[in-house]
């Protein structure tokens, strides 16, 4: 997950379904003879857009009109739309800002605090083993 979002995470000036492929435009689920199955992109569009919550009128609509929040919550999705469990773990580390930790928590909700306490724990435990070893 890019941690400048308009420099590496999305081009303003293409419509929301553009940028949802932007890393799998060779996805062959996304292909038809050769070209882009414009279909399949907007069906994956769509299910991006409805799952997580983004706010704009539809596949078409263009990047640079969304708001921040929305821009990141679909820079967010595609990436765990390409690879969930590597991408969780890693995009904690790479995206930093207020508008990240909204949609993190609008698209993980619970299950992100939980993991996140026990992420806590588990340091916490680590930690005392490390310090009854001195």
């Amino acid at each position: 997950v890019p941690e400048d979002r308009h420099r590496d995470g999305v081009v303003l000036d293409f419509s929301v379904a553009e940028n949802a492929i932007l890393v799998r435009h060779g996805d062959s689920a996304l292909r038809r003879h050769g070209g882009i199955d414009r279909g399949a992109v907007e069906r994956f569009t769509s299910r991006l857009i409805g799952d997580y919550a983004i706010r704009c009128s539809g596949p078409e609509a263009i990047m640079r009109g969304l708001s921040g929040g929305n821009q990141q919550k679909l820079v967010l999705a595609r990436e765990l739309a390409r690879s969930p469990l590597y991408h969780q773990a890693s995009m904690l580390e790479s995206w930093r800002g207020a508008d990240y930790r909204k949609a993190l928590a609008q698209v993980f909700g619970d299950a992100w605090r939980d993991g996140h306490d026990l992420v806590k724990k588990e340091r916490a435990r680590q930690r005392q083993a490390s310090e009854a070893l001195l």
